[in-house]
C-alpha cells in the first residue's frame, strides 16, 4: 500500500469532472465483503465511464458513499498517478492499474495481486481490488459481473475510424494515426493495417497475397496470403485489373496459421484476385 500526501486526496471530491456511465445497467454491481453491493453505475450521471485507456468516475456504496476511480487524465490519454493525476488506466491486454478513492475508505488499489481486469473484446470485468481500510473488492462473481455498453477495442473517441486502443498501442496517443496516413510507407493505410490486424509501424507487415501456383486439379490454382491467427479471409476475383467489380468467390474460415492458403477454380479468361480480413 503505497502513502500519499493528504492534499492529493482532496483532488477525489464530488467538484471533479463527472462522467456519463458506460456500465450497462444489467450488470452493474459488484460485492465487496466488508462494504456490501456497489453501484457501478450510480445515477448514472456520475457513474463509470470506461474507455479505450482509462476509468473515470464514481462508484456508489450505501454503506460508505462514493468512491472515485478518477476524473479524466489530465493529459488526456492516461493517469500519471502522481501530483493529482490520480486514476484506473487500461493496459493494452486489459488490466486494470491505478487507484481509487473514496472519503470514507481511503485508496483502493488495482493492481497486479488482484488481477482486475477487463476483456477487451467483450467489456466484462474480472478480478479483485484492494483496500487497506475494508479489505477486498471483487469486480466479478459466478452469478454477477460488471460490464461496461462499449467495449474497449471498439471504443473511438476521434471518430477516424480506428480504435483508440489499437492506436494507444501502438502509437501511444490518438494524434497519430488517421484513416488516411501510412506511418510506416507501405502503401497501405493505418486504418486498413487497423482492420486487417497488421503492425502499422512495421513496413514489411500488411496484409498481402504471397503466391499464386497451378492447383492439382485441372483449372484451378492455390493462393497463398498473410494471416492473423483466428481471423476469417474473404476471397474476390475479377476479370480485369482495375475496373469492374469485385465477385466474392470464397470464405476461408479463421485458423492457427500466420500463412494460409486455398485452392480456387478458375476460367479458361484471366482472373485477378484479392484477399480480405473479416475480423
Amino acid at each position: 500500500m503505497r502513502v500519499f500526501l493528504v492534499a492529493a486526496a482532496l483532488l477525489f471530491t464530488m467538484t471533479g469532472a463527472r462522467a456519463n456511465s458506460t456500465i450497462a445497467p444489467a450488470h452493474s454491481l459488484s460485492w465487496a465483503g466488508n462494504l456490501g453491493w456497489i453501484n457501478w453505475r450510480a445515477n448514472e450521471a456520475n457513474g463509470v465511464e470506461i474507455t479505450s485507456s482509462y476509468c473515470a468516475g464514481y462508484l456508489y456504496s450505501a454503506n460508505v458513499g462514493w468512491i472515485n476511480l478518477g476524473n479524466r487524465p489530465i493529459h488526456g490519454v492516461r493517469y500519471t498517478n502522481t501530483d493529482g493525476d490520480y486514476g484506473i488506466n487500461i493496459e493494452s491486454n486489459g488490466d486494470l492499474r491505478g487507484y481509487a478513492y473514496g472519503a470514507n475508505i481511503g485508496w483502493v488499489n488495482f493492481e497486479s495481486l488482484g488481477s482486475p481486469k477487463i476483456d477487451i473484446i467483450t467489456g466484462k470485468l474480472s478480478g479483485y481490488a484492494y483496500s487497506a481500510n475494508t479489505g477486498w473488492l471483487t469486480l466479478a462473481e459466478q452469478t454477477s459481473f460488471i460490464q461496461t455498453l462499449v467495449a474497449p477495442n471498439m471504443v473511438d473517441l476521434d471518430q477516424d475510424g480506428i480504435a483508440d486502443a489499437w492506436e494507444i498501442k501502438y502509437a501511444g496517443t490518438l494524434n497519430r494515426f488517421t484513416a488516411t496516413s501510412d506511418t510506416d510507407g507501405d502503401g497501405v493505410t493505418d486504418l486498413a493495417e487497423f482492420l486487417s490486424g497488421t503492425n502499422p509501424l512495421d513496413p514489411a507487415d500488411f496484409l498481402k497475397i504471397l503466391n499464386i501456383t497451378a492447383g492439382s486439379a485441372t483449372n484451378s490454382v492455390v493462393i497463398t496470403w498473410t494471416s492473423i491467427p483466428q481471423r476469417e479471409y474473404f476471397l474476390d476475383s475479377r476479370e480485369t485489373l482495375t475496373t469492374g467489380s469485385w465477385t466474392p468467390i470464397k470464405t476461408i474460415p479463421a485458423d492457427s496459421g500466420t500463412n494460409t492458403s486455398a485452392t480456387i477454380s478458375i476460367s479458361s479468361g484471366t482472373e485477378f484476385f484479392r484477399i480480405r480480413e473479416g475480423n
